[in-house]
């Protein structure tokens, strides 16, 4: 055997998410390891929310860990990279980056120190993690996954290198060594072995040496459960003097940063290979989380519109409600179903999220004029100029009005409208209006709903001998389901599912179920509805397609009330990686629709901070997924199951619900459970960035109310007079520390320039570090992700 040096490093796998009564216990036999063993060294790879929780539930376990780092300098180290533990792929943008951030700012809160190298047990790696760690000062990254149950990275042959993201930032990389493992539900070899042997498994960290002997350095890393560290090895460590155990801290000396140059890895975005059970827990968790996120959002953006225009914050509301979405969005709470903690986390991000969402929309409403009543107050808070439908009720009237308008200004629009109640005679006195609002990116506006004279508006929507016809389409049902969509204005058969129609079908009580039932539609003014009573074998469903006169999406709204039964197939697995039950999504309930490609069709799907084709069958994407050719393609806009299955060359479908044997245990459905997409067919070849915007618009709409109270005031104010192309997207505006930050990213992989009429832009890290000097307008290059601190210019 070789004399060469060979390093390894320990962490341990946990926090207050399933091992919070065993921290403790963990932490003294940390201790006794390191006393007993001179060489030994140990790092805490916990979720960073956990120390936030321990400081205010059990302060001594921080005093545990203030002590422990005193004691052991240089030997026992912080390792937490996120504050939730994270599956990365499968959260927003800006998840992304808080993940980072709150868990970077907790380490430094509570023990002073933080990790320069960016290190996870299970999958929190794509292919726009480069840019991001290095914006928040890490130096390194360690790209491997240590537990591949739901993810796993490329492997290279090589010993270290430079990882290079999609807008080119290269930072200096541990890889995944070419045969060290890369497999879904396996852990890396060295992994396994520094957890099992010898009482496990009967091969030594010698094997691991000898196989990967032309690396060097050469480093063995464990990133595992904190009941899987192995002392048998910590002790046989002691004996062989090539050995050496080490910290994050010790690889920025230990590898030369010159040296990442001489290798490059350059992964593409399929190349980080990932995996959910969509459908388990009947997606509930997976929809809860995007719905808080989206509320979150919303709720931080109407802080800093207030910000802006008023002085006034809510800081800190907004932060504790991003907190408790980051570790709702724990791999632990996704993926084993845990629904009490989900129930917990959520229920607190939505409690300080809608605090700080109406707090803030009321300090914009105040700055507006209105009549109590019959104004409507309209925010977007998007950095796009859009045009969206707002439905509100109105008060009062006197006299049954002939028609109704929404005035602002020199706008004069028509609305539609449906009776909600009627007085003692009869005749209607309340009523709820729609109608079509245009906004520039980051306004307020008021509308006021009048009476005016003339015809009653008549609908755009017909609907006869099981034909809905709209102003874009012909939809044609049946008793299981839709036949087919045809696009008017061309022609083209947009969805054909034969004859007989399909809507839902699946496994259920492990017999093969479709959808069947009756259909219901209703014109009205504006809209159209088509709910669908019936059953998927014993399973009661409803579901309301929504169409909107000025819409080329089809809103979905899917029921199903559950009474246990089993869905999808159950196989039985000897081993514990091929446990792959609740990843078949072609066996589930699930949404499903067949599109006459005539050729192969290409997949596209958007991922944090990138839009990006994929080759997999299971096209999952974080806010929509499509597939199509230069003919004619459908895309999904989702807000909770983020898979599109490709089940052969033209049928696909939208996974909504698994309960039968799973890796963590069996999910029983039991309730009623409500799933909501968008389907959005489209004529000719796909267009990605116009795609990203409906899928963003569609998860981000205008925020609306009705004005209770007479005021006086403006008609409409732009907040922040924003100036960009449509390739660039704003992720996050936000109020910190009495600054206003913006944060954008380039989406189509152009170049792209930034205005802020009256503002200045200086350039900051994700950690809100002055990295430029401030300009009057900024460039960004393709797929750049940057923070920008705004500064009022003062006027003379």
């Amino acid at each position: 055997m070789s004399e060469k040096q060979m390093y390894l490093l320990s962490y341990d796998h946990g926090g207050y998410i399933l091992w919070g009564p065993d921290f403790a216990s963990s932490m003294e036999s940390a201790v006794n390891w390191m006393t007993s063993y001179p060489k030994f060294k140990i790092g805490l790879d916990n979720e960073a929310y956990c120390y936030d929780r321990y400081a205010i539930e059990n302060p001594e376990i921080i005093e545990i860990v203030r002590d422990t780092l005193k004691r052991f300098p240089g030997r026992f180290s912080i390792g937490s990279s996120s504050y939730g533990q994270p599956l990365a792929v499968f959260i927003s943008e800006e998840s992304n980056v808080r993940q980072i951030t709150y868990a970077i700012e907790a380490d430094l809160k509570h023990f002073g120190v933080r990790p320069h190298v960016y290190a996870i047990s299970e999958h929190a790696y794509h292919s726009q993690i480069p840019q991001l760690i290095l914006q928040a000062g890490y130096k390194m990254a360690l790209m491997r996954t240590h537990f591949q149950m739901y993810g796993y990275n490329p492997t290279y042959d090589s010993s270290f290198g430079t990882w290079y993201g999609e807008d080119g930032s290269g930072i200096p990389t541990i890889p995944t060594y070419k045969g060290q493992g890369a497999q879904f539900g396996a852990t890396t070899m060295d992994n396994y072995i520094m957890t099992r042997w010898p009482r496990e498994w009967d091969e030594p960290i010698e094997l691991f040496e000898e196989k990967f002997k032309q690396y060097e350095p050469l480093l063995a890393s464990r990133y595992d459960d904190v009941v899987q560290r192995c002392e048998e090895l910590t002790q046989h460590v002691e004996t062989v003097d090539r050995y050496h155990w080490v910290t994050l801290e010790d690889l920025l000396d230990i590898y030369p940063l010159e040296s990442a140059k001489n290798d490059a890895y350059r992964p593409s975005a399929d190349e980080f290979r990932v995996r959910m059970p969509w459908g388990y827990c009947g997606n509930r968790i997976f929809s809860d989380c995007r719905a808080a996120e989206t509320l979150v959002a919303h709720a931080e953006r109407l802080n800093a519109m207030t910000a802006l225009c008023t002085g006034e914050s809510d800081q800190e509301n907004v932060t504790n409600a991003w907190k408790h979405l980051l570790i709702s969005q724990h791999h632990d709470i996704q993926i084993c179903g845990l629904l009490d903690e989900a129930q917990e986390f959520l229920s607190a991000c939505n409690q300080y999220g809608k605090q700080a969402y109406d707090t803030a929309r009321s300090r914009l409403a105040k700055r507006i004029s209105a009549t109590a009543g019959r104004s409507i107050l309209v925010i977007n808070d998007s950095s796009m100029e859009m045009d969206q439908m707002v439905e509100a009720e109105t008060g009062f009237f006197r006299n049954t009005p002939e028609a109704f308008a929404a005035v602002c200004g020199e706008e004069v629009i028509p609305c539609g409208y449906d009776v909600t109640e009627r007085d003692a005679s009869g005749n209607p006195c309340r009523f709820r209006v729609r109608f079509i609002a245009h906004m520039k990116p980051m306004s307020i506006k008021v509308y006021t709903i009048t009476e005016t004279t003339g015809s009653a508006p008549v609908s755009s929507f017909t609907y006869e001998n099981q034909v809905l016809t709209t102003p874009f389409y012909e939809v044609t049902f049946s008793e299981h389901g839709i036949c087919r969509i045809k696009d008017r204005k061309t022609g083209t058969i947009l969805i054909d599912n034969g004859e007989s129609g399909a809507l839902f079908a699946g496994i259920v009580n492990d017999t093969p179920a479709v959808s069947c039932g009756t259909w219901h539609v209703t014109c009205r003014p504006m809209v159209a509805e088509a709910c669908f009573y019936g059953q998927v074998g014993p399973i009661p469903c409803k579901c309301t397609l929504r169409f909107e006169e000025n819409s080329l999406q089809i809103g979905c709204r899917a029921q199903f009330d559950h009474r246990g039964e089993t869905i999808g197939y159950g196989r039985e697995f000897a081993a514990f990686r091929q446990n792959t039950n609740g990843f078949v999504h072609e066996e589930k309930l699930r949404f499903c629709f067949s599109v006459p490609f005539d050729k192969p069709c290409d997949a596209v799907r958007d991922l944090p901070f990138l839009i990006a084709p994929t080759k997999e069958p299971y096209i999952q994407g974080n806010y929509w997924t499509a597939v199509g050719t230069d003919v004619q393609g459908v895309a999904v806009f989702n807000r909770g199951s983020m898979c599109l299955t490709k089940e052969n060359a033209q049928t696909f479908s939208v996974p909504l619900a698994y309960n039968n044997r799973y890796v963590w245990g069996e999910k029983c459905l039991w309730r009623t459970y409500t799933h909501e997409f968008s389907l959005r067919p489209v004529v000719g070849s796909l267009d990605p960035l116009s795609l990203h915007r409906e899928a963003l618009a569609y998860t981000y709409p205008f925020v609306s109310c009705t004005i209770k109270s007479d005021q006086s005031g403006a008609e409409s104010e732009v907040i922040l007079p924003i100036s960009m192309p449509e390739n660039i997207v704003m992720s996050a505006c936000y109020a910190k520390n009495d600054h206003i930050y913006l944060r954008v990213y380039e989406a189509a992989g152009k170049d792209g320039t930034v205005q802020i009429a009256g503002y200045t832009l200086t350039e900051c890290d994700l950690l809100e570090n002055e990295v430029g000097t401030a300009v009057s307008s900024v460039t960004l290059t393709p797929h750049q992700v940057k923070t920008y601190r705004l500064t009022p210019i003062a006027v003379s």
